[in-house]
């Protein structure tokens, strides 16, 4: 911010921003109203701006892959995966076959929802409560038989695991992101 506004034609005052009162170019308060003067001095300008470029590169570093990366409910589908009531699918996360990854599912769309937010903000911490509230998860390639379906989320019933641990999940019904049911 420059304040300096000279006033007569030899500039050896500036203009208070406060009461308008002409000051000394290097007051740093006014002395009729006390009011600070700032004067941007070059030395300030670099400053400020080196710190706020820093600032700018630690945040775009930090949140860059969360504006890169939006969940899987916020993507448009671009070949949309058709599946009907009663059908067989197995659960795949995109792009990966590793079986030790877990697919989460909950069982009402708002705990999903939740769910997925959580994973968005990389809020790791928040995802723990969720299995309280009823948030369960199976392995990578586990069967399942679709109960309902739309163009974004499905609910399935788990029909078959892929590592021991899941067999206590057969049975139970979640909802997904249709996206990661592919047909059998």
């Amino acid at each position: 911010m420059n304040i300096e506004t000279p006033t007569s034609s030899n500039k050896k005052t500036k203009l208070c921003p406060h009461c308008k009162q002409e000051v000394n170019p290097r007051a740093t308060r006014c002395p009729h109203c006390a009011g600070k003067l700032w004067v941007w001095s070059t030395t300030n300008k670099f400053i400020y701006g080196g710190i706020g470029l820093i600032l700018l590169f630690w945040l775009i570093g930090t949140f860059g892959d969360y504006f890169a990366s939006p969940s899987a409910s916020s993507v448009p589908i671009k070949n949309p995966i058709v599946l009907t009531v009663g059908q067989a699918a197995s659960l795949h996360l995109p792009g990966n076959d590793d079986p030790t990854q877990a697919i989460c599912l909950a069982p009402n769309l708002a705990l999903y929802r939740e769910y997925s937010n959580a994973l968005d903000r990389r809020d790791f911490g928040a995802i723990l409560p969720l299995a309280d509230k009823g948030l369960f998860c199976v392995h990578n390639g586990s069967k399942v038989k679709v109960l309902e379906t739309n163009s974004v989320y499905s609910r399935v019933q788990v029909v078959s695991g892929v590592a021991e641990i899941d067999k206590d999940k057969i049975g139970e019904s979640g909802w997904s992101v249709t996206e990661w049911l592919s047909p059998i």
